[in-house]
């Protein structure tokens, strides 16, 4: 047997906790699910008629008339001309007006209609407050399908209407197209000066939909920066979902450092810390991170046995055991009985491990739970019993090679020479044991199988 417990526990361990972390297909869809979620309950629910009603103020669509109370800027001088009606056409001017009149006695399909008949029949005064308009009430009115179209054309006819961009990014998201949804609320928090930081928060949660984490990540950095806004713990976790699924976990590590300075007493904060932290293989700040966690809110079961992961990876299994045996109370399975006892092998605490191991099989005998009372045994030098537990072992798994390898051992042991080479070419037929098997076959017998 090459190495002590001790380091093959905690490589076993280490390996099977990196190969979580670089699955993480559950973390991803929760980090996923989380941020549509916010973005449903940030969006407001009634933003298609609060958008129609201020830009209808604001462009003066009543009275053809900028207001006066507009902002001495020249995005808002260049917002109230281009929503400005007198200066369209006046066909446009007209199919508007009527297509107000409409909206506001509640008659959206009539407004529609009106819209609709003006751009078939008049095709060379396609214009964008046009489109805009039919796109937003066609939105209104639950066809995201066929809204789509029409605000593309508008921001197409006037790139720099960014309401229109704004809402085409909302109806694209809606129709799942997120990287046309992250393309159009990126432009329209770029051109308004008044953007909030959500509007940057919601480009940055469309590129991760549409898996271009890349250009997700330089988003969700420039929010938590707090150039525009006092940074919110969803955006941390865009950002650290980002890194993650860029391939460059530990990016997020200033952030996360920042993240816990804001919130020292957000359980949620330190949980992000460490999902980031094990992301990047940094264990031992992971473990720093969920044990802060576990000083603000009890673990959970599962939280527990992470910790007890992370303790085993760094080479820590007393403190593992403990995490552990809080897993183990939470819910006895098989594979937490195995964690326990492999945590208190490495630590050097045969007779707890015996004492669990007897537990475990009177509850779940499994072939690895024989397996770790072979160890035990045999660490104790009861090499019958432990030849016993192989056996077993042996028995309940036909396809291991190890259990055989470790008859030949005990039976070595026991001075039972013949028994030890029947053992022995058994474990020959499995290629992770052959060589080792082999080697010990040579100073037994001649007709070593090929």
């Amino acid at each position: 047997m090459s190495g002590t417990a001790s380091e093959r526990w905690t490589e076993r361990w280490a390996m099977r906790w990196a190969a979580r972390v670089n699955g993480r297909s559950n973390a991803r869809s929760n980090a996923r699910a989380t941020m549509r979620a916010t973005m449903r309950t940030t969006m407001r629910p009634n933003r298609w008629l609060l958008a129609t009603l201020m830009l209808a103020t604001v462009g003066g669509w009543l009275y053809g008339t900028a207001p006066s109370h507009a902002e001495d800027t020249d995005q808002a001088r260049q917002l109230a001309e281009l929503m400005d009606t007198e200066r369209t056409p006046r066909r446009v001017r007209l199919a508007l007006f009527k297509a107000q009149t409409y909206r506001e006695r509640g008659q959206a399909d009539a407004a529609i209609a009106v819209l609709e008949d003006h751009l078939a029949r008049h095709p060379d005064q396609d214009h964008y407050l046009v489109r805009y308009q039919l796109g937003n009430l066609l939105a209104m009115s639950g066809n995201m399908q066929e809204a789509l179209p029409h605000l593309q054309k508008a921001v197409q006819l006037e790139p720099q209407l960014y309401p229109a961009w704004r809402n085409l990014g909302e109806v694209a998201y809606e129709l799942g197209q997120n990287e046309l949804a992250a393309e159009a609320f990126e432009t329209a928090f770029a051109q308004d000066p008044d953007s909030t930081p959500e509007i940057l928060y919601y480009a940055a949660a469309n590129w991760l939909f549409a898996d271009r984490a890349d250009r997700a990540v330089p988003l969700c950095e420039t929010l938590v920066s707090g150039r525009y806004a006092a940074p919110h713990l969803e955006w941390y976790r865009g950002l650290a979902t980002a890194c993650v699924e860029a391939g460059t976990p530990g990016r997020a590590a200033p952030a996360m450092a920042e993240l816990v300075r804001r919130f020292p007493d957000d359980p949620n904060a330190w949980l992000l810390a460490y999902n980031q932290a094990a992301a990047a293989g940094d264990y031992r700040r992971a473990a720093l991170a969920m044990t802060v966690v576990g000083l603000l809110r009890p673990l959970t079961g599962t939280e527990q046995l992470q910790l007890g992961d992370l303790y085993g990876a760094i080479d820590v299994p007393a403190t593992a055991v403990r995490h552990y045996a809080a897993a183990l109370a939470d819910s006895a399975t098989a594979d937490r009985y195995e964690r326990l006892v492999s945590s208190y092998l490495a630590s050097y605490q045969l007779d707890r491990a015996l004492t669990t191991l007897e537990r475990a099989l009177a509850d779940t005998p499994t072939a690895r739970l024989w397996s770790l009372a072979g160890d035990v045994r045999y660490r104790q030098e009861n090499y019958a019993a432990a030849l016993a537990a192989y056996n077993e072992t042996a028995r309940l798994d036909p396809e291991a090679g190890r259990p055989h390898l470790m008859m030949g051992y005990c039976a070595l042991e026991l001075g039972e020479i013949d028994a030890a080479a029947a053992h022995l070419r058994r474990a020959v037929e499995f290629p992770s044991q052959a060589e080792s098997a082999r080697r010990l076959l040579t100073s037994l017998v001649t007709d070593i199988p090929e």
